[in-house]
């Protein structure tokens, strides 16, 4: 039974893959829609596609599932979002005109559409305990917060990056590597590229948030393995941009606005390297937006425009959708929900969706093929404390490119970063 769930699994990664940048001819019909900009509230199948249900006796339902429906919940950080929900609705589309899951079409119920409140924290109790599980981008700095709620509540919440002490069980499902992987994999890169040196200097700038602190944890430990002088400023200090003189490459562990700071002050020379939140030239300076070619970006899947197939795959769907304005979290958002995919062919192998099967599809899940968007996910590693998978990618900022981000590599991991697991 476990192993053809492990086919099922598989095919469903199949299936959404199936569209090829070359050619459309194997395209399902989707209908453009400008939802894929906006994010609209369309919930229904987007083709003609016909969904025979799959009801087998003894079948199994709890909230968010009827005879011909899944729902889930959508609750991103409007400030956050940057594409992300986008990617689920494209998710979305892509299923429910392919098939659906377990003969069901996919609904989604999001924050700030159908007079749900915008604000995620406010929209949880409207969608949270009404759905089968959620599909999530929290705030940069979880502190206490809905995220809590949904734990509090055994919601399967399945969310995209985060730090090593959100792993854990009865916790938010984190797919992506955490934020001290993507940063020793992205040390990594620089040292091989002859950017970084061994015995080098180092510049740091951090928020104090769990991300910060756990990407700050991982560089550390990279530079002590690597003879690297660490110089740390926290993102509330004024920054003198003497002091990075002669420091080649300076991480913004921090929002957007000290990452502006951080570009307008440090040496013409000098890389910068941020996340996704980091990366904002719709709000930085026209000095910092003019360094921007200067500025690596750490991402958990590949960048928007990357030849990775399963990424080219997904834009080409994006495109046949009517999709024209990627933001830099499209992938992210329906490599995550993907998982969630997944973990439904699971539950329905066992006839049983519901909340408690989700969580057991996340203890023995195998890992997901090593070209998903997130690599070779495997969900149990979660449980354990440990990253679902080590592998993360990176771009460069472009302003005239797609998300405004060029792809610079594809999935790929340390050599050393399972040593760093086992020794944090």
């Amino acid at each position: 039974m476990r192993g053809a769930r492990r086919i099922a699994a598989a095919g469903l990664v199949a299936v959404l893959a199936v569209v090829s940048v070359a050619g459309c001819t194997s395209t399902p019909e989707l209908t453009p829609s400008t939802g894929m900009a906006t994010s609209s509230d369309a919930v229904r199948p987007t083709s003609s596609a016909l969904i025979t249900p799959v009801t087998p006796n003894g079948l199994l339902t709890g909230p968010g599932v009827t005879a011909t429906t899944v729902a889930l919940g959508v609750l991103v950080d409007p400030d956050r979002d940057r594409g992300f929900t986008d990617g689920v609705r494209l998710w979305q589309q892509v299923v429910n005109s392919t098939g659906g899951v377990c003969g069901r079409t996919v609904t989604l119920a999001t924050n700030g559409t159908g007079g749900v409140p915008a604000d995620p924290a406010q929209a949880y109790p409207v969608i949270g305990r009404q759905v089968l599980g959620l599909v999530a981008l929290g705030p940069a700095d979880p502190g206490t917060s809905w995220l809590d709620d949904a734990a509090a509540d055994q919601i399967p919440t399945v969310v995209p990056s985060g730090a090593d002490a959100q792993l854990g069980p009865d916790r938010p499902v984190v797919v992506g590597a955490t934020a001290g992987v993507q940063l020793i994999n992205t040390l990594a890169y620089l040292a091989a590229q002859g950017t970084l040196p061994d015995g080098g200097r180092l510049g740091v700038v951090g928020d104090g948030s769990p991300e910060s602190d756990d990407a700050l944890a991982g560089l550390r430990w990279w530079a002590a393995d690597h003879d690297v002088d660490v110089m740390v400023r926290a993102s509330d200090e004024p920054l003198d941009g003497a002091i990075w003189t002669g420091v080649p490459v300076v991480v913004s562990l921090a929002g957007p606005q000290p990452t502006g700071q951080v570009l307008e002050t440090v040496p013409a020379d000098t890389m910068v390297i941020t996340g996704v939140d980091g990366y904002r030239p719709d709000v930085w300076s026209e000095a910092a937006r003019a360094a921007v070619d200067r500025v690596v970006v750490m991402t958990p899947v590949p960048a928007y425009g990357s030849d990775q197939p399963r990424a080219a795959d997904v834009m080409a769907w994006y495109q046949a959708a009517g999709g024209t304005a990627p933001g830099a979290r499209l992938l992210s958002g329906f490599g995550t929900a993907q998982v969630w995919g997944r973990m439904l062919l699971d539950m329905c192998e066992d006839a049983d969706l519901t909340r408690s099967a989700a969580w057991r599809a996340v203890a023995t899940m195998g890992p997901a093929p090593s070209d998903s968007l997130f690599g070779a996910v495997e969900l149990s590693r979660v449980l354990g404390g440990r990253p679902a998978t080590v592998v993360s990618a990176l771009a460069r900022g472009d302003l005239d490119a797609p998300a405004q981000l060029t792809p610079l590599t594809w999935l790929g991991a340390a050599e050393d970063v399972e040593r760093y697991l086992t020794q944090r």
